[in-house]
């Protein structure tokens, strides 16, 4: 009897009598599935091999995949820090474009016949899957199909000697310390990465079926004069698709798994490892955060190859993959793990694009589905949309019915660009004391629009931390709005000395007492008169409120702070902040004593470093929370410091103590402030030391300090580096008789490079930043410790002491260990002080050079 099969395209079986095959198709063989010999297939059709083979198009195509090999291997072995980001930009696009035909292929291998220019197309794209009869291969070699899909499983392994010669040849030339197999790794990775659907569709296509009818049995699709699992070619066929998948696909994939779970652990700060830079191919491409994503394409890779093997019905395959390619286009789209931008965005556009083609497709084919298959999905549908639509009515009345706790004990509200600092350090302290957490939102914010959220149902306690424009922020306001209105959170407030209680005025004329530019409050659906209402309730009597204490420094005053908001107050010591240590190897932080964001960043600081170098047993010295009276000790703690950490921020510059630590840690160069007369030289305005400056040269120069202690600056966000304004007149206001000498030595600590230090930033960046200056804090050896020299002049002790007293600051005039000290540096330049009686003032000293002696430094 005659037994019937499906042909896989109506080309191929014209119809007629039975046993009839379209022109240059084979009638012997199952399904016409093969064409006749001194035939090739093109567009699914057989065609004559025309006289003289014509040898062109083969070479041409396999010198352009070599060439294409070689050029991979040698881009992508070059230092990731080298690489430009667009050219990254650009080689990422390109490789979701190879994707992207590549799942072309799979589209090719679903179980229905496409329109004719989609169909024509993709059988032009079969030679990304190593289909090589796209080549006429038929006209060339007289080779079955057997044959020709073994030689394709060698194609993926032949790839690696390739790699290897290029990588080779680019190390003994070009570049001899490439690294040879680690770079061959991350070639050969880069390409199967790139191809991955390619050499699955390759190796799989043997088990990639489609049925005949009357249950005769089924085809292979890409081959249909081969029954599956019948005779030894598919068995053939079926042995080699195993050894492929065990040398090739599985490994692999077992590197990518095993990367993955290792990057984490193995990626630490700059360390350089060979394991993270031969499988670099896989995170170079994403954003850190992101760094796994690699697996969720090579799963997504895998499920769409594996659903033509494991459903033969067209709908189901259909519906599987549309329910795969949305799955993992929600995910990308939500993560945007890509380095770039603009990849993102094409690569969610690819994706959409590709799932429309495959609906599209679906219309337009002509598939006869079963009634059985039809309800089958049909109801599976229907089931998802209400277990999904239950799932979510459940969690809606679970969330509304259930009483949770809050998330966080604390909200500190604040005005970053005026307490970025001090509400870090008030959720630092709080956490330690209460143990609960504390939500300010440079950590703990991922998206704007969940603030208000928060403080409505996740919150215990709403801090609100008033500075001079807290009220005046549309998200304080917001936050303090949604607190008393729709939150069943405590409210507390901290009133800053810089703060003022918004007037009547003000009250009736919120518009304009709000900055409103950066947030439209309305579309929180929070609105004029609930911020009226909520703002006269925040001064309500019953309303804890915490004032800064005025009568503590330093950054103890935020621990008196955290004992109000706690209800444990703390007693002012009546006695004034501690005196300064004088033990040798502390870390020494400087900072701006009257700036509260200023000590606020250096308790943070000091917190942090103290932890980073715990191993060490290094002391740490905040000079905000010590008495900076007494010059004297200023300076001895600093000449005995491990290293010195200056904070720049705002006041800086115009605060007395700090210009002292500025002063004496700078170096001055003799021969800037030494001619070869023998005489001072210079000009105001450029900062060197002029010839009628009161005062000549330094007392020292230590930048011949074999032993010089590093010296750290750290700017905060609202310093302003001094301009030629503040050389020239505010400087001479604040040390009138020796701001020529003062000038030179700040200018030469601003040449030093600063390091940011970003109060508003997260957790995280702070942490890398302490890191950063952790390193540069050398061990302390006190055995091999030289005292070190003063860098600045006793003019300058003098007007440094003058204006600690002009600013009602109870300052010892220099002492005679300073006298002697100053005396023993001196040692290389002979030089005596005379100092003036104590009755005399600035103005009748005359401090001048002496012809004779240079550097001798005379009072009369």
């Amino acid at each position: 009897p005659l037994i019937a099969y499906t042909c896989v395209f109506d080309k191929h079986c014209p119809g007629g009598r039975p046993g009839v095959c379209a022109a240059w198709r084979d009638p012997t063989s199952v399904a016409c599935g093969v064409c006749m010999k001194g035939a090739y297939l093109v567009d699914g059709e057989c065609r004559e091999c025309e006289p003289g083979v014509d040898l062109l198009p083969f070479f041409l195509v396999g010198a352009a995949c070599l060439f294409g090999i070689c050029a991979i291997a040698w881009m992508v072995s070059r230092e990731a820090i080298k690489q430009s980001p667009n050219v990254l930009t650009c080689v990422l696009l390109g490789g979701i474009v190879v994707t992207a035909l590549q799942t072309l292929g799979i589209f090719g291998q679903l179980a229905f016949t496409w329109p004719g220019i989609v169909q024509s197309f993709l059988s032009a794209m079969r030679i990304i899957s190593f289909d090589l009869e796209v080549l006429r291969m038929g006209c060339i070699l007289e080779v079955d199909v057997v044959s020709q899909y073994v030689f394709q499983q060698f194609l993926p392994p032949m790839i690696i000697p390739f790699m290897f010669l290029t990588i080779l040849f680019k190390k003994t030339f070009r570049t001899p310390e490439t690294r040879l197999l680690i770079e061959t790794t991350n070639a050969v990775g880069t390409l199967y990465n790139i191809l991955f659907i390619s050499i699955c569709i390759s190796s799989l296509a043997p088990l990639v079926c489609y049925r005949h009818p009357d249950d005769v049995g089924s085809s292979v699709r890409t081959a249909p004069s081969i029954l599956c699992w019948v005779g030894a070619r598919h068995t053939t066929m079926v042995v080699a698709c195993f050894l492929s998948v065990v040398v090739v696909l599985l490994p692999f994939v077992a590197f990518v798994v095993y990367a993955t779970w290792r990057y984490a652990s193995a990626i630490r700060g700059t360390v350089e490892t060979k394991f993270v830079i031969a499988c670099r191919f896989l995170f170079v491409k994403f954003i850190p955060e992101c760094y796994y994503f690699s697996l969720l394409l090579i799963l997504r890779s895998l499920c769409i190859s594996l659903i033509p093997i494991f459903f033969l019905e067209a709908a189901v395959q259909i519906v599987f993959l549309c329910g795969v390619m949305i799955t993992f286009t929600v995910v990308q789209s939500r993560l945007r793990p890509w380095r770039s931008t603009v990849t993102n965005y094409v690569d969610s556009c690819m994706s959409s694009a590709l799932l429309l083609l495959l609906i599209v497709g679906a219309v337009a084919a002509d598939m006869e589905v079963a009634d059985d298959t039809l309800n089958a999905l049909a109801a599976a549908m229907l089931i998802i949309v209400l277990v999904v639509a239950a799932i979510g009515l459940l969690l809606g009345l679970v969330i509304a019915g259930c009483k949770f706790g809050p998330r966080y004990g604390r909200f500190i509200c604040h005005h970053k660009a005026d307490a970025a600092a001090q509400a870090r350090y008030l959720k630092m302290l709080l956490q330690v004391k209460t143990s609960s957490q504390v939500f300010i939102d440079s950590d703990d914010l991922s998206d704007l629009d969940d603030l208000f959220a928060i403080v409505k149902v996740d919150v215990g306690t709403l801090v609100v931390y008033l500075t001079r424009d807290t009220l005046r922020r549309p998200w304080c306001a917001g936050e303090v709005t949604s607190a008393f209105l729709a939150s069943k959170a405590k409210v507390n407030t901290v009133v800053t000395p810089s703060f003022l209680k918004p007037t009547e005025e003000d009250m009736a004329a919120l518009d304009n007492y709000i900055d409103q530019s950066g947030c439209d409050l309305g579309a929180y659906c929070i609105y004029e008169k609930d911020i009226k209402v909520a703002f006269k309730m925040l001064f309500e009597p019953d309303i804890l409120s915490v004032k800064m204490p005025a009568d503590v420094t330093g950054g103890a005053k935020y621990e008196h702070i955290v004992a109000d908001l706690l209800g444990n107050s703390m007693k002012t010591a009546s006695r004034g902040p501690p005196m300064i240590p004088n033990d040798s190897g502390m870390v020494v932080i400087s900072s701006n004593p009257q700036d509260d964001e200023a000590v606020a960043a250096a308790s943070i600081l000091s917190l942090k470093l103290q932890e980073k170098l715990m191993h060490t047993q290094a002391l740490m010295c905040s000079l905000c929370d010590r008495d900076t009276s007494d010059i004297d000790a200023i300076l001895s703690c600093i000449d005995k410091a491990r290293a010195v950490i200056v904070l720049l921020s705002a006041g800086t510059i115009r605060c007395w103590s700090q210009l002292l630590v500025l002063l004496d840690v700078s170096t001055v160069r003799t021969d800037i402030l030494q001619t070869n007369s023998g005489k001072v030289s210079g000009m105001a305005s450029s900062g060197a030391v002029s010839d009628k400056s009161p005062m000549g040269s330094p007392v020292h120069n230590s930048s011949s300090d074999q032993n010089k202690r590093p010296v750290i600056p750290m700017t905060l966000s609202n310093f302003a580096f001094p301009d030629d304004q503040f050389y020239e007149v505010t400087l001479p206001s604040i040390l009138p008789r020796s701001h020529y000498e003062a000038a030179e030595l700040l200018r030469s600590f601003f040449r030093l490079i600063a390091m940011p230090f970003s109060t508003a930033a997260s957790n995280q960046v702070l942490e890398a930043q302490v890191n950063m200056v952790s390193t540069r804090i050398p061990k302390f050896d006190p055995n091999n410790r030289k005292k070190s020299k003063m860098a600045i002049t006793v003019g300058i002790m003098k007007d440094l002491q003058t204006t600690a007293e002009a600013s009602h600051m109870n300052n010892p005039s220099i002492s005679a260990a300073i006298q002697e000290q100053i005396l023993c540096d001196l040692h290389n330049f002979p030089a005596e002080i005379v100092v003036a009686p104590p009755e005399a003032t600035p103005d009748s000293v005359d401090w001048r050079y002496d012809d004779q002696h240079r550097n001798r430094i005379q009072c009369i």
